[in-house]
């Protein structure tokens, strides 16, 4: 039972209905993760306490500019169409409860440095005892075995350690990582990936299984050109700014203030005939003969002087207007947009790729909807909930949990 059908509210049927997720996540990989299951059709429950809250509540923007726990942006993002519920795994009587909802779960998600959920006796070794079909995936940095695998830390961490931040930056300056822990938006891929295929085997053998699912070695998958390099060619491949060894020119250029436009844009060119054609835009159709540009490793070679020509063009129009007129001639440049130009693309607008929600402490709010389209299936796309909204709801009916004894709990502090 998802969200929308607890609330009795009527959907297509989804791939993953009649699943049930336990979901132990915090931060963003595993709540990714465990929203995509949320919105084709699993029901997620997910755990939390005020005394251990998901620090992604605590992440900016805040609706109105001050911090709460049911006010940030960020987390309501990557948490729709979620159940949630507070419960304080730090007492012995909240343990219990997470096990009790084991027996009644298909999946177990965690991503907690390697030997909290062992410490709690939560780990796959225990829930698998009251629940031999469950299917369990823990997402360490370094996975659960090795060397490294205590080694606690968070996306930023992880970006470092994967190399990523090592070929962001400019050459001659420290390295400079993306805006977001590019590792966290790339984990849940591999992470539903494996735990659908847990499921469908599932469905053959009837038996559950274990993931042990290291963020590290997902990460790298998207450094391929560079472990390449040092394996075929023994280079160590490193920052270069906005520039790519295959084009040239190819960067951002400063265009005429616009605000709130950003005021830039991006052109990429790959090879001669947008070269041709770029000359031709920016009048500059003797460039095309001149040897200094008539060639892909010539541009290279010159390329400070290809940049300053382009920017001596783009620097008096709006972005808009370089980019139309740079498209219409067959070169590749877009402008480089910010949050406002986002809310306002016509093309997001039209693939209803951000969805407005009504909350009750934020009011509407906008989510970003997956970025594919199934032609037989739309996602549950549900707001974001309240911390600990649902706990009469899965304590009550879903574990059947006596009016006495969970007003006993609440009394003990397990529901806090």
């Amino acid at each position: 039972m998802s969200q929308t059908q607890e609330q009795g509210v009527t959907r297509r049927p989804l791939p993953l209905d009649g699943v049930r997720v336990l979901d132990f996540c915090w931060a963003v990989a595993g709540p990714v993760t465990t929203k995509f299951l949320a919105l084709y059709g699993a029901q997620v429950i997910k755990i939390e306490s005020r005394t251990r809250l998901d620090g992604s509540r605590l992440g900016f923007p805040f609706i109105e500019g001050r911090p709460g726990v049911n006010k940030s942006g960020y987390y309501a993002n990557h948490n729709p169409t979620k159940l949630s519920i507070r419960l304080d795994l730090g007492k012995p009587e909240g343990r219990e409860v997470a096990k009790r909802l084991a027996r009644v779960a298909d999946i177990a998600t965690e991503s907690f440095s390697v030997g909290i959920m062992e410490k709690w006796g939560l780990d796959y070794g225990e829930l698998s005892k009251v629940n031999g079909n469950l299917i369990m995936i823990s997402l360490a940095m370094q996975g659960q075995t090795g060397r490294y695998a205590g080694h606690v830390g968070f996306g930023r961490t992880l970006a470092g350690l994967a190399g990523i931040d090592n070929l962001t930056g400019w050459p001659d300056g420290s390295p400079a990582g993306p805006n977001q822990p590019y590792t966290d938006l790339v984990v849940p891929w591999f992470a539903v990936t494996t735990i659908v295929t847990a499921l469908r085997r599932r469905q053959r053998t009837g038996r559950g299984q274990y993931i042990d699912l290291s963020q590290l070695e997902a990460s790298m998958h998207f450094l391929a050109p560079a472990v390449l390099d040092a394996t075929v060619n023994g280079r160590a491949m490193t920052r270069d700014g906005n520039r790519a060894a295959g084009a040239a020119p190819h960067g951002v250029y400063r265009c005429k203030d616009d605000p709130p436009r950003s005021g830039w844009c991006a052109i990429t060119v790959l090879d001669d005939t947008h070269w041709r054609n770029l000359c031709n835009a920016i009048g500059q159709a003797g460039l095309q003969t001149d040897p200094r540009f008539a060639t892909l490793l010539s541009r290279k070679a010159n390329e400070a002087e290809i940049d300053a020509i382009v920017e001596a063009w783009t620097r008096p129009r709006g972005a808009d207007e370089a980019v139309e007129t740079l498209n219409r001639a067959g070169v590749p440049a877009a402008v480089v947009a910010n949050g406002h130009d986002l809310h306002r693309d016509p093309q997001l607008r039209h693939r209803g790729h951000l969805k407005v929600l009504e909350h009750p402490v934020m009011g509407q709010r906008t989510y970003s909807q997956p970025s594919f389209r199934m032609s037989e299936v739309t996602p549950d796309h549900q707001r974001a909930a309240l911390i600990g909204e649902h706990n009469d709801y899965v304590f009550g009916e879903l574990l059947g949990m006596s009016p006495e004894e969970h007003a006993d709990l609440q009394q003990q502090g397990v529901f806090e």
